[in-house]
């Protein structure tokens, strides 16, 4: 399929024709990244027109043939107002409302805001923005935690305590993490800091203190100890679907994101999730993580994402289509009965391979196996395995991923 405009900038008209004409509604996706390909490939299946946004030209979502157009847009963090001016642009040309799909905090963050301009053209598949800034924000999400009975680690926030106070109740080594996440990646580099000793506590609070630092304490982590609850939720609180997926690698090794994933049952979990996004009135997709600590054996509540996620594409191929339910909810279409799997994995070839040639997984045999290995290889997607970009029937951006590794093309991105 081509692209009118592809990596160019945002021409709205022309953006918007390509999207028109469709038997439904169009779907904006951006950033148009690992996350923003498996949204968009969700929704491309269905027959939604999607468009793909992104500030930078390299994102691999941008050269998919599950897109009807791609463009780079304005940054979101950086130009917030000309990004919601290029998205209003896009709104006037097209002929029915479009769906606005938020692929990493500040995405949604800059849509969210101005949530009253963009509705005029635009329908949200996600909850109102003082809903989502509290969930984003950890100290409110921690007191949620507490009033409903879910367990989370020791934290602290430091604007309401000092040093002395923190390194008594929390001691060192620590993690210091931001109440504003994207901010802070696009400052450090980072999505957190570690910190061995009360000297490094003292600097490193006063380097993130624009950002809402929290202290938290280590939970030692097992291999297999990150279980995630991913989840579409209508409004009122309404669950459309859920999934729980299993954290198995991580790349960069220690505090990077996901490279390999697994389904697995956890029902307990996927109860506290509902009941935490309920409290706060949250709708839409979501993601809470949750971290089993070896010391009690108990799950304990990490974090919250309210938006897709760099694994997203697992529980779609297990038949909990998240984007289409989100998509479903927003637009009205009937929604059929879900028909989960518990057994298929989830990988990111171009950072698993590295991980496990250097010795650094966590797991000591690669859970893949031979047949999984076979099945990516034979272009069997989604036969009890997929994979993160990789796609026979969508060959490029997998092509984009290689020439990152290269060093041929940089995408800026904490997933």
């Amino acid at each position: 399929m081509a692209h009118p405009l592809r990596n160019a900038r945002l021409d709205a008209r022309e953006v918007a024709h390509a999207a028109n004409g469709h038997s439904r509604p169009a779907a904006i996706v951006c950033n148009a990244h690992i996350t923003g390909l498996a949204v968009a490939r969700s929704l491309a299946r269905r027959g939604v027109p999607v468009i793909g946004l992104d500030r930078e030209p390299d994102g691999v979502a941008l050269a998919s043939n599950a897109l009807v157009a791609a463009a780079v847009c304005h940054d979101p963090i950086a130009e917030e107002q000309e990004f919601v001016a290029d998205v209003l642009a896009i709104g006037e040309h097209l002929e029915r409302p479009a769906v606005l799909f938020g692929c990493m905090d500040e995405w949604v963050l800059a849509l969210s805001a101005h949530r009253e301009r963009l509705e005029r053209s635009f329908l949200f598949p996600f909850a109102e923005d003082a809903v989502v800034r509290g969930l984003l924000d950890k100290s409110v999400l921690y007191r949620a935690a507490a009033a409903a009975g879910v367990p989370f680690p020791r934290t602290l926030d430091t604007r309401e305590a000092d040093d002395d106070r923190v390194l008594a109740e929390i001691g060192v080594p620590c993690i210091l993490k931001p109440a504003a996440k994207r901010p802070f990646y696009d400052a450090f580099e980072a999505n957190l800091f570690v910190v061995e000793d009360a000297e490094a506590f003292a600097t490193r609070r006063r380097e993130g203190e624009a950002f809402g630092m929290l202290a938290q304490e280590i939970v030692p982590a097992a291999g297999d100890g990150y279980v995630t609850v991913a989840a579409a939720l209508g409004r009122g609180g309404r669950v459309l679907g859920t999934f729980v997926g299993q954290r198995l690698e991580i790349f960069p090794p220690g505090f990077g994101t996901t490279c390999l994933a697994r389904g697995v049952v956890e029902p307990e979990l996927e109860e506290r999730a509902v009941a935490i996004l309920r409290r706060l009135g949250y709708h839409g997709i979501a993601e809470v993580e949750f971290l089993r600590d070896p010391r009690d054996g108990v799950f304990k509540l990490l974090d919250v994402n309210t938006r897709p996620w760099k694994w997203i594409g697992l529980p779609v191929a297990a038949g909990v289509d998240l984007p289409w339910l989100a998509y479903a909810e927003a637009t009205g279409e009937p929604i059929a009965p879900l028909e989960r799997r518990d057994d298929v994995l989830w990988v990111s070839v171009k950072d698993y391979v590295p991980l496990r040639a250097r010795g650094d997984a966590m797991q000591a045999v690669d859970p893949l196996g031979k047949e999984r290995w076979l099945d990516l290889i034979a272009g069997r997607v989604g036969d009890g395995v997929v994979d993160a970009i990789l796609d026979p029937a969508d060959p490029e951006p997998f092509y984009r991923a290689l020439r990152s590794v290269f060093g041929e093309g940089r995408y800026s991105c904490p997933c």
